[in-house]
This record gives structure tokens, C-alpha cells and sequence, in this order.
């Protein structure tokens, strides 16, 4: 719990204290976020391979290792990055959490937006003959946004403030918001863009007979597009373009066995353009931005509901769906190569197969009331999640339920068993730590065992 975490942390804190070594870890993200921009000193700090630390002054605790401008860069370029990091960089921030630790951590963001949505739409449908009707619809819309983004660290914050600057500048970085190199105060960005689309749909339905009937149909879809809210890197657009979506589908629904069996049918094909997907992306600095994608796929669903007697009915579900990327937007300003290129890839979280089934059986109890037996079974196909060596193994899961109902029907209560064979599932590698290729995952419960009481009141 929250308790043990907190019990870990400190005493992790404690540790690095008696080593002196409080404030490595800030030291160390403070350091690659440094090397990794460019040198904002306009040369003053010297010239090499590791950008923004060439404006920052070693205070004179690296010695001989910084003999002519006395940056840090210098001693990277010197000696090594660890080296610069330990003579340059800790020193100072390990004062300032010694000094202060309590009022240097003042970053702020504020997120304000007007959105404004217009639509015109209408749809009808014609009976052609006495057993085929066309559907048909058509929508305009038009998205409109203001959006504004306030981030930055105040000029007041002196964890920052204090790391010595060549020349007395203030560094322009921060260590939870980038400004993209700007200074030290607050950072603001205004956008205002408006998106529009015609949507619609067209559906051709025929009646077989009385109990049954087949259909097709085609439709579109539309999502405006949006605002990242933080320019973390040069080169992030700080707008997603709109997405658009088109479904082709062919289905059938019908009853049988004088209504006791129920088949529903339907085979569909869809592709997206530009596909919105939020992601945790960017180095050193991740922030979740909105990529898009395009994508494709095809898949089929199957029902059946059958009331075999009046005491049991039984339900189950087949879904087939085959995904895959057709484009996708490698954002090489966050780092981003060839290598993260996911277009041919099946889109994450989305098993091929999946299939249900379930029982249930009441007993007629007479004066004592009803006694309703189910069990349910559940199949789920591997998958691919965010990473390409995540997958999730094909997994199944049993639950079962005993409900015992008044013969008023003003109390029930039920006995319940959720994953009787108590399987150990993971369910998702989903995280915020997929940005820096950790395999965050959370599972399924294991077995539990509950009961439930009600009382309707008429």
C-alpha cells in the first residue's frame, strides 16, 4: 500500500543520506537533460559534444578538469560524462536539498481552452418494397478551439537557480516542463485551429421472413483534432490533425426454433486516418502527446442465445479481429527511429480471437423462490501490447454464481466465485514507464470469493 511505499522511499532516502550521496538521481536526469540541448551560453562556456552543460560553470570543484572555461561541458569533453556529473553538478544540487529542501521545487502548468462544436444532420428511411428498407444519413460538423498552455518554473525557485551559470545566466530548463530553451519565467503558448467533416451513413436492410433479416451498411466517423499540451521538444507539433474513421459491414440477425434461439451475425471491414493514440513519448523529458496512425482491420462477430428449456439458457460469443497499422507517425524529435516504426504491426491490446460462453440453470423452488446456477467461461487470444517483446499469452477464465431469489422477488442472494481456477493473468504492459522501455504491467485478480444481499422495496 501507500504506507509501504512511502517506508520504502525514505528509507531509500536515509541510505543515500549516510552516503552522502543524497540527490545522485536528480544529478543524473539533470545532467543528460543538460547534454542533450544545445548550448544556450552562445559560446561563452566553450565548444564540444555535450551542449547546455558547456553553459554551466563547474564552481571550481572540478580542479584541472575544466582549465579554460571552467564549464561542465569542458569536463565531459575532458574526461566523462559521470565524472562532470559528480565534480559539476551534485555538489550543487546536493546544497541546495540540504538548504532547502522544502521551496525549490516550483513548476507550474495551467491548461484554459474555449471549444466550440456546430453540427447539421438528418437522416431517414424509405421502404422500398414490403421487405427491403434503405436507411440513409449525412452530418456536417465543425470543431472550433482556443488552446492555451501556461508552464515553467518560477524566477523564485532557487534548486534551479542556484546551479552556477556562465556569465550569470539563468539556466532555461526545467526539470518537469521543457520550455524549448526560452527563459526562465513562465512559457506561453496559444493555439486556435478549427477541424470540419461530413459524415454519414447508408444501410440496405432486407427482411428474409418474419424472423429474420440481412443487412448492409457503410459509414463514416469523425473525431476533431486537439492540442498537445506541452512543446517539449523542437519539432512536436503542438497540434493532431482530426480523425476520420469508414466501416463496411455485412450482417445478419435472426430468430429460430419459435423464438427460443437468437443468431446474430456480422462481418465488417474499417480503416482509420489518422488515428489519435496517447502516448508517454520524448527523452529525457517524456510527456504524453497524441501521435496518429493509420490503420486497418477486419474482423467478425457471432451471438447465439438459446432458451434450450425454461429452466436453462445458455449464451456465447465468438469476435475475430485481425488489426494493422498502415502508417504510423515515428516522432523523431522525441527521440524516435526507423526502429520504433510499428506500420505492418497489429495495433496493441487487440487478441485475434475471443470467444465466451455461458450457462445458467433455475430451479424452482416453489414458496422458497428461485435458485439461478451460472458459470461462465472466457477466452482470450495473445496479444501485442505498446513494446514489441510485450505480449500477452492467451489466457481463459471461469466464473461462477449461485443466486437464490424470493418467491416476492424482494430479496436474492447470491454466492460468487471470479476466477475459479485461480489463473494468473497479466493483463496489460500499459504505462506511463512504456516511454523508457520499462515493462510496467498490472494482472487480473486472482480467485475471490464474495456474496451479495439485496432488498428491492416496491
Amino acid at each position: 500500500g501507500e504506507h509501504q511505499v512511502a517506508e520504502v522511499i525514505n528509507d531509500a532516502r536515509s541510505r543515500l543520506q549516510a552516503s552522502g550521496l543524497e540527490g545522485i538521481t536528480i544529478s543524473n536526469f539533470l545532467t543528460d537533460l543538460y547534454a542533450a540541448q544545445d548550448d544556450f551560453s552562445g559560446g561563452a562556456g566553450g565548444s564540444g559534444n555535450y551542449g547546455a552543460l558547456h553553459g554551466l560553470s563547474a564552481g571550481g570543484g572540478c580542479g584541472s578538469l575544466a582549465p579554460i572555461s571552467g564549464s561542465i561541458g569542458e569536463v565531459a569533453d575532458n574526461s566523462s560524462l559521470t565524472s562532470a556529473m559528480f565534480c559539476g553538478i551534485f555538489p550543487q544540487v546536493s546544497a541546495q536539498i540540504r538548504n532547502n529542501p522544502t521551496e525549490s521545487w516550483l513548476e507550474d502548468i495551467r491548461n484554459t481552452g474555449t471549444y466550440q462544436s456546430s453540427a447539421i444532420y438528418g437522416d431517414f428511411t424509405y421502404s422500398l418494397t414490403e421487405k427491403m428498407n434503405i436507411s440513409a444519413g449525412l452530418r456536417y460538423t465543425y470543431d472550433k478551439k482556443e488552446f492555451t498552455v501556461d508552464t515553467g518554473y518560477r524566477s523564485e525557485n532557487t534548486f534551479l537557480n542556484t546551479i552556477s551559470a556562465i556569465g550569470g545566466n539563468a539556466q532555461p530548463l526545467g526539470l518537469a516542463y521543457y520550455n524549448g530553451g526560452l527563459n526562465l519565467e513562465y512559457i506561453r503558448q496559444t493555439q486556435n485551429e478549427d477541424w470540419e467533416a461530413i459524415s454519414g451513413r447508408f444501410v440496405v436492410d432486407y427482411f428474409l421472413n418474419e424472423d429474420s433479416m440481412a443487412y448492409a451498411s457503410v459509414a463514416t466517423g469523425f473525431k476533431s483534432g486537439g492540442f498537445n499540451s506541452l512543446s517539449f521538444a523542437p519539432g512536436i507539433e503542438p497540434s493532431f490533425p482530426q480523425e476520420e474513421v469508414i466501416n463496411y459491414e455485412l450482417g445478419y440477425k435472426g430468430d429460430w426454433l419459435e423464438g427460443n434461439l437468437r443468431l446474430n451475425a456480422a462481418a465488417y471491414f474499417y480503416e482509420y486516418e489518422n488515428l489519435q493514440e496517447l502516448e508517454l513519448v520524448g527523452q529525457p523529458i517524456p510527456s504524453y502527446n497524441l501521435r496518429t496512425a493509420d490503420a486497418e482491420g477486419k474482423g467478425v462477430d457471432i451471438d447465439l442465445l438459446w432458451s434450450i428449456t425454461e429452466n436453462l439458457f445458455v449464451a456465447s460469443n465468438y469476435s475475430f479481429l485481425d488489426t494493422e497499422y498502415t502508417a504510423y507517425q515515428v516522432l523523431e524529435a522525441a527521440g524516435e527511429t526507423a526502429a520504433d516504426d510499428k506500420t505492418g504491426n497489429p495495433r496493441a491490446s487487440t487478441p485475434k480471437n475471443k470467444f465466451n460462453l455461458m450457462a445458467e440453470y433455475t430451479f424452482d423452488l416453489g414458496a422458497h423462490g428461485d435458485l439461478a446456477l451460472r458459470a461462465d467461461y472466457n477466452w482470450t487470444d495473445k496479444r501485442q501490447e505498446q513494446l514489441p517483446d510485450e505480449d500477452i499469452d492467451a489466457y481463459y477464465l471461469i466464473n461462477t454464481r449461485a443466486t437464490l431469489t424470493s418467491a416476492d422477488d424482494t430479496w436474492s442472494a447470491a454466492l460468487w466465485v471470479q476466477n475459479l481456477t485461480d489463473q494468473e493473468v497479466n493483463g496489460s504492459f500499459k504505462g506511463p514507464a512504456s516511454a523508457i522501455g520499462s515493462h510496467t504491467m498490472w494482472r487480473y485478480p486472482p480467485r475471490m470469493v464474495g456474496i451479495d444481499l439485496s432488498i428491492r422495496f416496491q
